[in-house]
């Protein structure tokens, strides 16, 4: 490209990734501001193909989120076998459990909690799009001390670190991700 308008367009680029057999890899992310200096859009694009679940419970301060849910086949987006649940609330200790079992789209206004997200049944699989309306990625996290105190963490871009290797940026290469299932599936 070489032309007036060529910072307009985003050329995505595969990211590969060991989430697991659930979430077919590689996928593509717009990472907003990463990706295009001035933009306030910011999504992911995933393929979910089998059960699994997706988040600790978070909100976004002053920005909105909308989960965009339909099925993979893009020839029938209503091609859809799966359940899934996922949680709101106005706070994380009074979160309701919404199931879907049809293609929808998730409004989350600014500061409302959600997540988990459990991807318990799906026979077919599912286009997955978290949109967040901001240039940079960002929630806060209810944190307990050992003694019980709540705290609030942030994480997001560009300061969101590894859990496998503490002097390293989180890259989403979904290797903690991968632990974090196998630790549920234990339970």
């Amino acid at each position: 490209m070489m032309g007036k308008y060529d910072h307009c367009i985003h050329e995505f680029i595969p990211e590969y990734t060991e989430w697991g057999d659930w979430c077919p890899s590689p996928q593509a992310y717009f990472r907003g501001e990463a990706c295009m200096p001035g933009t306030n859009y910011h999504c992911g694009y995933q393929v979910i193909a089998g059960p699994t679940w997706m988040e600790e419970a978070h909100c976004h301060h002053g920005v909105e989120e909308y989960f965009v849910i339909i099925g993979a086949n893009l020839e029938n987006v209503w091609d859809w076998d799966a359940e899934i649940d996922v949680m709101l609330g106005e706070d994380i200790d009074h979160m309701e459990q919404f199931t879907i079992d049809r293609p929808v789209i998730v409004r989350i206004p600014p500061n409302l909690w959600h997540c988990p997200i459990n991807f318990r049944k799906i026979n077919k699989p599912i286009l997955w799009q978290a949109v967040y309306l901001n240039g940079t990625w960002g929630k806060t996290l209810a944190r307990s001390k050992p003694d019980g105190q709540r705290y609030f963490e942030f994480m997001g871009d560009g300061i969101q670190i590894c859990r496998k290797n503490p002097n390293a940026k989180c890259s989403y290469c979904g290797r903690c991700f991968k632990e974090a299932i196998a630790a549920m599936a234990e339970k």
